[in-house]
């Protein structure tokens, strides 16, 4: 089964040459590398083709963010299944030759994910999804994306196979969106295909780019109310949405509110309630959250200011909690 695999780059010189080499490692070797370089300004893809083999493809484009840039390598890829690998990821040699085999076991699925671990300074580490379903069946297993608590860090764009057809079919990756833009992607495909998990650590994750947003706290809210509205615009709202999709669009979205009233987004404040008021459980947080809205602003910063000092952190960290705290700029991308 030929696979595309897709790494999407952007100024990533210091990295890049380690993610090409993991997927060059690979047990399974029949697939094409498509290197999208998203209008870097330093020698990223002139470095990422330094090993350049027959297998490999360089596609230059201006500037345009890293969810253009998978779309990009999607129109251009040959294969029917894609595989994505971030810049400043890495694969373990035998990722493709296991997501293949969970294809196999789950011919059903869309998507085929394995685990993945971070890498921060040097130190290896897992997170919260895969400490939940430690010693479960490594074969994997089918993966129901909106009941796991953890679901929000299951899955990462560097560690999964996907049908080509049906990621186009949820609409690929939005545009414009600064962060969270593979999650919406996946809240899309989950609604309408299954997905497929092993717990197997293949891939790790480094955050110790500066360029990566995992660094940055941006306020505002979530796409993926809009999301599981247009699919219900699609197939009809009479199909109905479970339950546990609700509850999860609530958890993620009220998890917002605290960074949008530091930073004084009221309107996306608004946006959060008027979204979650009638998802059981959030009623009670919701009415709170109103009440609230109606506190100054400038007593607000008092009280955190407060908090933080009563806590022993200080005002010096304590203001420096609102300068890392910048508005939601959909203009701002990174990779």
């Amino acid at each position: 089964m030929f696979i595309s695999v897709i790494i999407p780059l952007y100024n990533k010189s210091r990295f890049v040459e380690r993610a090409v080499k993991s997927v060059q490692a690979q047990s399974y070797s029949d697939f094409e590398l498509l290197i999208v370089d998203d209008g870097s300004t330093d020698d990223s893809a002139e470095i990422a083709m330094r090993h350049s083999d027959l297998r490999m493809r360089l596609i230059r484009q201006d500037n345009a963010g890293v969810s253009a840039a998978r779309n990009r390598g999607i129109t251009e890829a040959k294969g029917n299944l894609v595989a994505f690998l971030d810049a400043d990821d890495e694969w373990n040699p035998t990722f493709l030759e296991t997501t293949l085999a969970l294809r196999m076991r789950f011919p059903q699925a869309s998507i085929w994910a394995t685990g993945y671990c971070h890498s921060s300074s040097g130190k290896i580490s897992r997170n919260r999804f895969h400490l939940l379903h430690e010693g479960s069946d490594p074969q994997g297993f089918l993966l129901d994306y909106f009941a796991e608590n953890g679901a929000w860090m299951g899955l990462t764009c560097s560690c999964m196979l996907i049908r080509k057809e049906a990621l186009q079919t949820a609409g690929g990756f939005p545009i414009g969106v600064v962060r969270g833009e593979d999650h919406d992607t996946w809240v899309r495909m989950a609604l309408r295909y299954p997905i497929a998990w092993t717990p197997r650590c293949l891939v790790t994750h480094f955050d110790d780019d500066p360029n990566n947003t995992d660094h940055y706290s941006y306020t505002g809210n979530w796409p993926y109310f809009d999301s599981v509205r247009e699919y219900l615009t699609e197939v009809g709202s009479a199909a109905g949405i479970p339950d546990s999709v609700y509850q999860w669009l609530a958890k993620q979205h009220t998890g917002r509110l605290r960074e949008n009233l530091l930073s004084n987004n009221r309107l996306a404040i608004r946006e959060i309630i008027r979204d979650c008021r009638q998802i059981p459980g959030y009623r009670l947080k919701c009415l709170l959250w109103s009440l609230i809205l109606h506190i100054p602003h400038h007593l607000i910063t008092v009280a955190w200011r407060l908090k933080s000092l009563l806590a022993g952190r200080g005002g010096r960290i304590a203001s420096s909690r609102f300068r890392g705290i910048r508005p939601f700029d959909r203009s701002r991308e990174t990779h």
